[in-house]
């Protein structure tokens, strides 16, 4: 589980690289087009070297589900997705969310009444599978909103090339690619427990970190809370997937692995808007409170500006006029970078509450393989005790 955790966790932190690179120097289709001989590769690669593990089995398809789950998840995904821009009263955003969800209960009423389900909504009746969802749709908020944020802040705000943000998160990305493996081996050595909690402990602290932006705040300082950031995630997100599944009978693994990959999905698409809209509506906030500062009725405000502006015409040789214009562009100006930059860091803050759950959540994870190795000993002393009791040598009687 540790190297396959190479690919989910290298390739989505590696692709802002890449996508900056190409986005500077040529056109962003181009990020597309190449995305067409790397996919007709694969197909290839797929059909001559994958291999059945297991027989294959004629099952038929369930026509209501498969509906159900199509129109459920598209619209639910659809809707969270517009709401970052339109806004959560957007009439389309809420038909959608609405008709998904709908559509989604309805999904899950009729797997758990199905004989052969498409998706087995009874792996949640294991305990650490369920608390390691939770733990994983905390981590995967935490990922794509970092992955979100920090590109809008350093390419909008702070005035960085596409390449520089995307090069930003390249230690990141090497960070999971060296720990990734390794994270594999502590969890055999240690367990789930002390990664999650460490690894969790670490994104904390990282995290609140980037609440503390500011249009100052240095690129290497960016880059090496990033890289701690991912290093920290890359303790946790493997292991706390495969504790989860490790607790799973093998009939059900099929199930949990694709009930952890709709999460992933879902988590990701929610957070990431539901960050947006807080990140928007406290910039607009603090915009506010900004604006209601350069009241032209306020005295000390006036005499404020009316000494920026006369700096303008006495040092840029401006007319009274042009220079009002001037030093009003710069204070709107102003005033929109640090708004966006409070909204920033309010919306890392509510990430930063939302992982310190998964602290406390990872303290009740625990190794389900001593479980079982605590009931196979209970087993074997069961049936020792089960055994005809070894007769007495026999001795000589005088």
């Amino acid at each position: 589980m540790g190297i396959f955790g190479l690919a989910m966790m290298f390739a989505p932190a590696v692709g802002p690289t890449l996508s900056g690179y190409i986005i500077e120097h040529y056109s962003w289709r181009i990020m597309f087009y190449g995305l067409v001989p790397i996919g007709a590769i694969v197909i290839i690669a797929a059909f001559f070297m994958f291999k059945n593990i297991v027989e294959p089995k004629k099952i038929k398809l369930d026509s209501l589900g498969a509906i159900l789950s199509i129109v459920g998840f598209a619209s639910l995904l659809y809707g969270v997705s517009e709401a970052g821009s339109d806004g959560w009263t957007d009439p389309i955003v809420l038909s959608t969310i609405i008709i998904g969800a709908i559509a989604i209960i309805l999904f899950i009423f009729q797997q758990l009444k199905a004989d052969h389900p498409m998706l087995d909504f009874r792996v949640f009746k294991y305990s650490i599978f369920s608390l390691s969802s939770v733990i994983n749709i905390i981590i995967t908020v935490a990922l794509y909103t970092g992955m979100f944020l920090l590109p809008i802040y350093l390419q909008n705000l702070v005035g960085f090339t596409a390449l520089q943000s995307g090069l930003l998160m390249l230690p990141g990305a090497l960070a999971m690619l060296i720990m990734s493996p390794i994270s594999g081996i502590l969890f055999d050595k240690f367990g789930p427990r002390p990664l999650a909690i460490v690894g969790m402990l670490i994104t904390v602290v990282t995290t609140y970190e980037f609440t503390r932006l500011t249009i100052d705040t240095s690129y290497n300082h960016i880059v090496l809370m990033y890289a701690v950031r991912a290093f920290g995630m890359s303790l946790l997100m493997m292991p706390v997937m495969t504790a989860g599944m490790n607790q799973l009978p093998q009939h059900l693994n099929s199930h949990g692995t694709a009930m952890s990959n709709t999460l992933r999905q879902i988590s990701g698409s929610i957070g990431t808007s539901l960050i947006t809209t807080i990140y928007t509506n406290r910039t607009t906030f603090h915009y506010s409170n900004m604006a209601d500062q350069t009241n032209t009725a306020d005295p000390f405000f006036m005499n404020s500006f009316q000494a920026a502006v006369s700096n303008v015409m006495h040092h840029m040789g401006m007319t009274a006029e042009a220079a009002q214009k001037y030093v009003s562009t710069q204070i709107f100006t102003k005033a929109q970078v640090d708004s966006n930059v409070m909204g920033i860091n309010d919306a890392y803050m509510w990430v930063t509450l939302f992982c310190a759950a998964g602290v406390i959540l990872s303290l009740f994870l625990r190794d389900v393989r001593k479980d079982k190795k605590r009931k196979d000993q209970q087993h074997q002393k069961q049936e020792m005790t089960l055994l005809p009791a070894p007769k007495e040598a026999n001795q000589d009687v005088r």
